[in-house]
């Protein structure tokens, strides 16, 4: 059993990062807004962690972090934790990214994935270690590189009309992602406007369907893949907040093979203190990501 649940729990690991990539959206704002908000994740209706997401923009640039730890049983069982960062210019009502970093750990052993991208196109990545090679790992191409975003640079989501922050313009979108070593997208569609209630935020939310699809860079013999692929059960909740013209992922729910996971903010402060379960060692740093090193991929 105990090997059957750190199974389990690295897995649900692996999930409630993937689900990051659902909190998609373009764009940033023409002046400065800043965010921080605070999120329970739950797997199954059990307490199994926590995240944070902070994030600032301007007319010229913009900078994301996102941080998450597993608590409870699941953490003493895997020790589970990762942080990612990302930065970049903002063109038009488009963000382009420049860096990205994330690093993920399971208290054995982590890793570390570096990118640079210039103008939609990744000019480099590293990876440290290398992901496992294996014959049914899908190739990345050099066209999986070109007009695609990191999952964290697209945090900063403004509503589509400033005038009308619910309009569900806000959920219809299809957004390329690369994270260093897999190719997705994530299609988001309006479903419904519903009422969410939390520290920081009462009224209306945009209700968004969420679809996954593979590009390269997954393994097609992992069911995983195919349940992800074909999963109907997946929905992201937007808010916008008071002082700024963002939309704010409130709640993403996503079934997986072990249970429903939700993250669930249970905080929103503009421009507030900090609220991150501290970690460490993602840096978005444009001249350490940026920089060509022995060993890197491009």
């Amino acid at each position: 059993m105990k090997g059957t649940s750190r199974f389990a729990t690295r897995n649900a690991t692996a999930a409630v990062l993937a689900a990051t990539g659902l909190w998609l959206g373009q764009g940033a704002t023409a002046r400065a807004d800043d965010l921080k908000a605070a999120y329970a994740i739950t797997l199954a209706g059990f307490s199994v962690g926590e995240a944070s997401l902070s994030m600032s923009s301007t007319g010229k640039n913009y900078h994301a972090s996102l941080a998450m730890r597993l608590s409870g049983i699941a953490g003493q069982l895997t020790g589970a934790r990762g942080a990612a960062v990302a930065a970049g210019s903002i063109t038009g009502a488009h963000p382009t990214p420049a860096s990205y970093a994330i690093t993920t750990t399971n208290g054995q052993a982590s890793r570390t994935v570096r990118m640079a991208l210039q103008g939609g196109m990744v000019s480099a990545v590293e990876v440290k270690p290398p992901v496992d090679v294996f014959p049914d790992r899908v190739p990345v191409g050099a066209g999986d590189k070109a007009n695609v975003m990191d999952p964290i640079s697209a945090l900063v989501m403004p509503a589509p009309h400033g005038d009308k922050p619910l309009d569900p313009a806000g959920c219809d979108r299809k957004l390329p992602v690369f994270d260093g070593v897999a190719r997705f997208d994530v299609s988001l569609t309006y479903a419904r406007t519903d009422h969410v209630t939390l520290d920081g935020y009462g009224g209306p939310a945009l209700i968004c369907a969420a679809r996954y699809t593979p590009i390269s860079g997954h393994r097609t013999s992992l069911k995983s893949t195919s349940y992800m692929a074909e999963n109907r059960e997946m929905e992201v909740s937007l808010a916008p907040v008071g002082g700024t013209m963002l939309l704010v992922p409130v709640r993403i729910a996503v079934r997986t093979m072990f249970g429903m996971l939700e993250i669930d903010a249970t905080k929103i402060r503009p421009g507030g203190g900090n609220m991150a379960p501290k970690l460490e060692h993602a840096q978005s740093d444009r001249s350490k990501s940026g920089r060509t090193q022995a060993g890197l991929v491009q």
